[in-house]
């Protein structure tokens, strides 16, 4: 199984107020709860995405079900087209 890296953007569902009264003329605007998650996209059909956020050759860490509803974008990166990552140097204490 080699499923590809993606970067995930979706919106989740959310309570608007924490309280069990809202008066109307001072209740605030609803703002939308955006993540963004990286993971091993394992399956992806019209209803729902499912991701592993870390894959070993026998095992794979819980996975999160997404609702295609829910999200607004998927990324694959491209690993041959990516740039090492290269740490930055760290300057020695005196």
């Amino acid at each position: 199984m080699n499923p590809p890296l993606v970067l995930v953007t979706w919106e989740d569902a959310s309570q608007v107020d924490d309280t069990v009264w809202v008066d109307t003329a001072t209740a605030r605007k609803a703002e939308a709860i955006v993540f963004r998650q990286v993971g091993w996209l394992l399956e992806q059909t019209k209803q729902h995405i499912v991701l592993s956020a870390c894959m070993g050759t026998e095992i794979m860490s819980a996975r999160d079900r997404i609702p295609m509803g829910m999200v607004r974008s998927i990324t694959v990166f491209d690993p041959a087209a990516g740039v090492p990552y290269k740490a930055p140097r760290r300057k020695r204490a005196s």
